[in-house]
Formats: C-alpha cells, structure tokens, sequence
C-alpha cells in the first residue's frame, strides 16, 4: 500500500515541486523536468485504468479505509510538525545588528498608528507582507522575508493573497511623495501594473482629511508592552511629542517634492475647488510613515542572504 504507483507518484510529485521552487536555477530547471515526468506518468496510469473501464489506481487507497486513514493521518501529523515546530523549538529572542542595536525596531509612534490604519482599511486583503523564497518573488520584490521581522505585529500582516502586490520592502522601493499621490489616485503611475487602467484598487481620499486620535497611541504602546514588544516607559511618556515630531518631518519630506496638498474638484462652497493641506495630524501621514518603514530593517549579525542565480 505505502509503495503503491499513487503514493510513489505523489511523493515523487512533492519532490519534484519543491525542487522547483528552489532558488537555484539548476535545481528549479531539474525539478520542472521532473514534475512534468511525473505529470505525463500520472496522465498516462490514468488514460490507461480509465480506457479498460477500471480505476485501480485508486481503489487499492479506497477498498482499504483503514490504512487510507492512517496515511491522512501521516499527511496532517506531518505538515502540522512543519507548522508547528518552528515556532515551539526557534528561541526567542531579539536578532542584533552589526551596529550593537536591534536589527527590527519596534515601530515608532506614528508607524503605529499607520499600521492601525492599515488593518482598519483592510489592506493585507489585497496586499501580503511575506516574500517566499523563490527566484520568481526575490527578483519583483527583493529578498525573501525573514522570521524576525513580523516579531513586533500583532498580528501579522502576511496576508494569504496578492491582488496587489507584495508590501514587505516597499518602503525601499517609493517615497513618501509616491504614496501620497498613489493613495489619492491608485492610477497614478504604472509602477505596480502593466497598464494604468488595470488596477481595481479603490482611492482612499478620506485619509486626507480624517485626524488621527493621538492621545491614544501611548495607551496602544502599553497593552502592545505587555505583549513583548519592548517599549521603554520614556517611549511610552514621549509618545504624543514623538509621534508630532516625525509627523513634522514627513510633511517637510512631502513639501520637498511638491506635494503639499490636494485638490477636490468641486468640493468648496459654491462648487468652487477645495485644498487640503498636508497635516501632520491627518490619517494619511501615518499610513505613509508605516509603509516607508516596511522592510527597513537591519540585517542581523551572521545572516547570510542567498544569492539569485539565473537573474539580472
């Protein structure tokens, strides 16, 4: 039963597919030849069982319920381990840099705040934070996303699709200018999609005007302490004063390149153009500090990237 032609077949297949997903131009090219072996194998028992008017490539699995129950229960106990295992057996502490620090600090004030937003306006719906370690993902997004970074969410945003694009080093790939037009008109530019016209995405224009409520975000820090996030009690003191500090300097960042307000069309009295100023204190400043902030992490000591071969 274990060495039946369905068993062998899908093992090689799992073979094969991993084989494929390596980094590794060699092993990827050798693991597609394999998978397509396996594949034509596969659809020739079929064409052959089905044209005699049996299927006993299967009926050996279902005319022995109990040994195919004891080969789920195989498959759930081992991709449970892979799960679960990690998480139970990896210590947990905090990577540190080269520099003595941290190598992820724990978001800021204002990045808290935007993160916030973030999940309220449901973001990680369409967008993913976790760069899988495929040759296919290091060349679009950069490299793969490590364990340490997510440490500081709760909860994480790796998300489980991607209408858009994968989110976790955007922050090295647009400014702060770029994502003050994106969120206004998601049309602008056509860095994300082959033609201007094709992303779905929705404008988010209330995030200009709506305020964010700053008194709170000391109280977010706190329960956030409490969960391990190690926030000093002088952050959690200066949390208002920090969070207007670098609001200040995201504005003047935005101000450098033009971008200090918005035109609603028809939106004053009377019909006339209203402007919206850039406002430290408006909800669209914090989501811009937080995606800056994604994927500006130091690497910790002793990390390793792996090359990517076959690529530019």
């Amino acid at each position: 039963m274990v060495f039946s032609r369905p068993v062998v077949i899908c093992f090689l297949g799992l073979i094969a597919a991993t084989m494929f997903a390596m980094p590794n131009l060699g092993l990827a090219v050798l693991g597609l030849v394999l998978l397509l072996v396996v594949l034509a194998f596969a659809a020739g028992m079929l064409s052959k069982s089905m044209g005699k008017g049996s299927h006993t490539w299967h009926d050996k699995i279902e005319s022995r319920p109990l040994a195919f129950s004891m080969l789920t229960l195989i498959a759930v106990v081992i991709g449970g381990l892979f799960e679960l295992l990690p998480g139970l057996i990896t210590e947990k502490k905090v990577p540190m840099a080269a520099s003595g620090e941290m190598a992820v600090m724990p978001y800021t004030a204002l990045e808290l705040a935007g993160r916030d937003i973030y999940v309220r306006e449901g973001c990680y719906v369409c967008h993913s934070q976790m760069i899988r370690p495929f040759r296919s993902e290091q060349l679009r997004y950069g490299a793969p996303s490590r364990i340490e970074e997510s440490m500081w969410d709760h909860p994480f945003q790796w998300g489980s699709k991607r209408t858009g694009p994968d989110l976790a080093r955007v922050g090295l790939k647009h400014a702060e200018a770029w994502h003050w037009d994106h969120m206004w008109d998601p049309r602008y530019g056509q860095d994300f999609s082959l033609d201007s016209e094709l992303s779905i995405m929705p404008a988010y224009k209330w995030l200009y005007f709506d305020k964010v409520e700053i008194g709170v975000v000391a109280d977010k820090m706190s329960v956030l302490r409490r969960l391990g996030t190690p926030y000093t009690d002088d952050q959690v003191a200066s949390a208002e004063k920090d969070y207007r500090v670098q609001a200040q300097a995201t504005v003047a960042k935005l101000a450098k390149d033009g971008k200090t307000h918005v035109i609603v069309t028809g939106g004053g009295e009377g019909g006339a153009d209203l402007r919206v100023d850039a406002d430290p204190e408006s909800e669209i400043v914090a989501l811009i500090a937080y995606l800056v902030r994604l994927g500006r992490n130091d690497v910790p000591v002793g990390f390793e990237a792996a090359p990517i071969q076959g690529g530019k």
